[in-house]
């Protein structure tokens, strides 16, 4: 009798968590259809503690990165690839995270990833070449001499007509 009171208080308690899951899952991908990334988080954050699900995740990877929680995003995205998640998206989204975040090496490796399956993609080439031209900014300037124009008519930076009659 005690132990079958036991076994319904349990069997309640894991009927009620799992509904609990499923509503913040539910809730959470609703607000992010909606593009309510904000009210998003906190349902799929709850979610994810709960259920270790790599779509769950990756909404909330998603989420961190377009609120602009860029540290968030990429430990959520280091994390999932070190499981052996390699979805294409997930890589994209990656080396866009590591653009935000300054590191242009790994993005440019992520992107390559990425354009080994999705060649046509026009995006991902344009920022891969913005991540490879980073560099090229600060490469050595010693390499060239400035040199004055000369230009006789060019004196001064003023005009010789008054402006609004001299105001």
């Amino acid at each position: 009798m005690k132990a079958s009171r036991i076994g319904i208080v349990i069997l309640t308690i894991l009927l009620i968590s799992s509904a609990c899951t499923s509503f913040h899952r539910r809730k959470g991908s609703t607000y992010c259809d909606y593009l309510a990334y904000s009210k998003a988080i906190p349902h799929l954050e709850k979610a994810t503690a709960k259920a270790d699900n790599d779509t769950l995740q990756l909404k909330l990877a998603d989420a961190y990165f377009k609120t602009d929680k860029i540290d968030c995003a990429e430990s959520l995205y280091v994390r999932m690839f070190d499981r052996g998640m390699r979805d294409a998206h997930m890589l994209f989204e990656m080396g866009r995270v590591e653009m935000a975040n300054g590191k242009y090496d790994q993005a440019a490796d992520y992107f390559r990833r990425y354009l080994q399956t999705h060649r046509n993609d026009l995006t991902a080439k344009m920022l891969l070449t913005a991540c490879n031209s980073v560099y090229m900014r600060y490469r050595d300037t010693t390499l060239y001499k400035l040199k004055p124009i000369p230009e006789e008519q060019f004196r001064n930076a003023f005009s010789m007509v008054e402006y609004q009659n001299g105001a």
